[in-house]
């Protein structure tokens, strides 16, 4: 994450690996060993994602395309809670939560992809661009409407935003038979995120619109989940 934050801030856009070497050495201690498994990392990363990399990895240099800003993962990289950028850079509230939507909608389209052809997703989240009301108990009913379902009959608590779901993602079946698999989704850009897992109440939700079959709850992070112990709690 440092070496590509380093490519993204730098005046050109490649990086030699023996200046790569010296800098690393000078600003964070670094040795050439632990550079190389850096560089190693990125050069998998490159192999998985593809096209969707703005980092290139050559046996000389690293380098960033020019339009490296407009990719997602550049936005997914500058909003991990432990990345350099942002260990560097105090968000004020309103830069945070412009960061918290801009990730809804990648995970929205993550979600979209993730479910395939025929599926559908929305941000919950309010203020959003598909006009759902401010309102808890009128966002219900907005929602069933998307979803096309029947609303439940538990009270709907005026107070609550969104009820822990921040997006949410569906796959209609063809012959529209009811049982769809729906997927709930928990946004966070928090550092400590094991307990967000929990934000979302489904015996609150089961009461609130009716679905055939229980949603799968989600958790979305802009990073990776580092260590086993951690992904178990989760």
């Amino acid at each position: 994450d440092w070496i590509e934050t380093c490519l993204l801030v730098r005046n050109d856009n490649h990086l030699g690996l023996n200046t790569l070497n010296e800098m690393a050495r000078e600003l964070i201690d670094t040795s050439e060993h632990q550079v190389a498994l850096a560089v190693r990392s990125m050069d998998r990363r490159s192999d998985v994602l593809a096209d969707s990399y703005p980092f290139r990895i050559t046996e000389d240099y690293l380098q960033v395309d020019t339009g490296a800003q407009e990719f997602p993962y550049t936005s997914l990289l500058t909003m991990t809670a432990t990345s350099p950028f942002n260990q560097l850079v105090d968000l004020s509230h309103a830069e945070f939560e412009a960061s918290a939507i801009q990730f809804e909608k990648i995970t929205e389209e993550a979600i979209r992809s993730l479910l395939g052809p025929g599926s559908k997703a929305l941000r919950f989240g309010y203020p959003n661009e598909l006009g759902r009301p401010s309102g808890f108990q009128e966002a219900m009913v907005w929602l069933a409407d998307q979803l096309e379902v029947k609303l439940g009959d538990r009270f709907r608590p005026p107070e609550r935003k969104d009820g822990g779901v921040d997006v949410i993602g569906w796959k209609p079946f063809p012959d529209n038979k009811s049982g769809m698999p729906v997927l709930f989704v928990q946004c966070t850009l928090q550092r400590d995120f094991t307990d967000k897992a929990a934000d979302i109440e489904l015996r609150h939700w089961s009461g609130w619109i009716k679905l055939q079959t229980p949603p799968t709850t989600v958790l979305a992070i802009p990073g990776h989940v580092a260590g086993h112990e951690k992904w178990e709690a989760i």
